[in-house]
Parts: structure tokens; sequence; C-alpha cells
């Protein structure tokens, strides 16, 4: 087994196994700007024998991880390539990062093996994805954050690709910033605020 950075030239093998493994897969463009575009963004391969058989996509603000997409291969699937995958995935971040994830309710396989590296359920939602299915929200922390923290994110990065409302990201950074006293998370809502005003 290998593990390395995805380059631009793996976006048509993980595009392959996307479509295999999803039923709702990403699109090719979504692929090639996670690996090439994404300033925020980490992608990660696993290989055996030169050939890509996985992948994992993170998005990363300040001390904040986001597993945003990640997939083995049909064939491979329950030989440990996850569990590989993962785990150098996460050896890679800070120390003080808090990782979180969505995973659906009957994908029982990949909720023990986040349950096995630490991450634990913090909430559920009916209905989530587009086939009908309910999420599990998870999360492995490293430190203290104050609740909700992890759903206002994913307000924020929503507003970064304008999938919500100026308002509505501009009330959740600035509540945020009022009730968070950590000095990184601090700047992350601070920033959020400014980056508000700028494109108002």
């Amino acid at each position: 087994m290998n593990f390395r950075q995805a380059i631009s030239k793996d976006i048509d093998s993980i595009y392959s196994i996307e479509k295999r493994v999803f039923d709702d897969s990403w699109s090719y463009e979504s692929i090639d700007y996670e690996i090439t575009k994404g300033k925020h963004s980490s992608a990660f391969v696993v290989e055996k024998d030169l050939i890509i058989i996985g992948y994992i996509f993170i998005r990363i603000i300040f001390n904040e991880g986001h597993i945003i997409n990640f997939a083995i291969d049909t064939e491979f699937q329950h030989q440990g390539f996850g569990k590989f995958l993962l785990k150098k995935s996460l050896a890679i971040l800070n120390g003080n990062t808090n990782v979180f994830l969505e995973v659906k309710e009957a994908n029982l396989p990949a909720i023990k093996l986040y349950s096995d590296f630490g991450f634990e359920e913090f909430n559920r939602k009916e209905n989530y994805y587009s086939d009908g299915s309910g999420v599990i929200f998870m999360s492995k922390k490293k430190y203290k954050i104050w609740r909700g923290l992890v759903e206002k994110i994913k307000i924020f990065q929503l507003m970064l690709q304008r999938k919500t409302s100026q308002v509505v990201f501009g009330q959740n950074a600035l509540r945020a910033l009022k009730s968070n006293t950590n000095p990184s998370l601090k700047k992350l809502f601070l920033s959020a605020l400014i980056a508000v005003i700028i494109s108002a």
C-alpha cells in the first residue's frame, strides 16, 4: 500500500471510482476543483501496486477539518484499505484539529470505522441525501468548542460556495464571534464577517 497526496493526473482514476461507489457521485469538475483549485482542500489517495484504489478529500479552515469525500473502490472494500487511508490522513492534520464528517445512517461499516478512530455522533437528520437517506454527523474533537460550532462552520463553507444567504452567513458569524473565546476560532469568525462585508 502507498499513501500520497492526490495530483491532477489522478482525477480520471478518482472519478471512475467515484461513479462506481456512489449513486449520487460527484461531478468530474467538483473533483478537479478540490484537487487543483481548492484553497482549503487536501486530497490524498491510497495505491495498491501503483493503482489508485481509494481517496479522501478534507477541507481545513484554521483548526477545523471536514472530511467531505472518502471512498475505497468496490473490489477493495473491507480489506483494511479504508482504515489505512483514514489513519494516514488524520496523522497529517494539526494535532489540535477537530475533524467532522457526514455518513449515511445505513452505512454501518463506515460508522464503525469512524467510531474506531474516536469519532462520535453529535447530530442526525432525516432525508439529507438525494436518495432520501438520513445522515449521521460525527466529530473527532481535539479541544473543546462551543455547542453547534461544527454546524456553523458548515454554513460558512456553504456561503463560500454561494449556497446560503449573506444574511444567514453574517448572523451566524457574528453570533459565533461573540460566543467563542478560542483565539484561532475568533479569527475564523472575524474573517467570515469581513468576507460578508466585502461581498455585500
